[in-house]
């Protein structure tokens, strides 16, 4: 009897490694999901806007009446169909998804630390640049290097240390 209940506790613990093993990779396969999406979402915007742009110096010369009506009515389809809330809000979910456990340890560390700030920890962790964060915030990309460096200020970061390591690290 007590061989058979050694065996099983080694079976149960077999099974739990590998329960655990299966939830790591799955972790890691939505982690990629999330970072390609956040790449695909970040290129979606920088065409909008480079679109916009161009467009908007279009419309400038434009002599016509009609043709620059007609440029408005293109900026607002480039905006209406480029600009996708539904991605972006699938994004937030995945990056909530993904980081759940991080958020909560780095919270429990860092109390300090705003719901935003933990977010952009979360894309910080993903290895996005600056650039890229503030295109999937909305923001500059001067308001995302003060928010980085309010993180790493809030963490007792320096500025040489790699604060990608670091979100690894939590």
């Amino acid at each position: 009897l007590e061989k058979m209940q050694k065996e099983l506790l080694a079976v149960e613990l077999k099974n739990k490694e590998l329960l655990q093993q299966k939830t790591d990779f799955e972790l890691q396969a939505s982690k990629k999901d999330v970072t390609n999406l956040a790449i695909d979402l970040n290129q979606h915007e920088e065409i909008r806007k480079s679109l916009v742009k161009s467009l908007k110096e279009v419309q400038k010369v434009a002599t016509d009446g009609e043709a620059g009506e007609m440029m408005n009515r293109i900026i607002a389809d480039v905006n209406k169909h480029l600009y996708n809330g539904q991605s972006r809000a699938l994004f937030n979910e995945n990056i909530s998804k993904v980081n759940n456990a991080f958020f909560e340890n780095l919270s429990s560390r860092y109390p300090s630390l705003s719901k935003s700030e933990l977010e952009f920890c979360g894309l910080l962790r993903l290895k996005l640049n600056s650039k890229e964060i503030s295109t999937l915030k909305n923001i500059s990309p001067d308001s995302a290097k003060v928010i980085r460096h309010r993180i790493r200020k809030k963490l007792g970061i320096g500025s040489e240390a790699d604060i990608y390591k670091a979100m690894e690290e939590v």
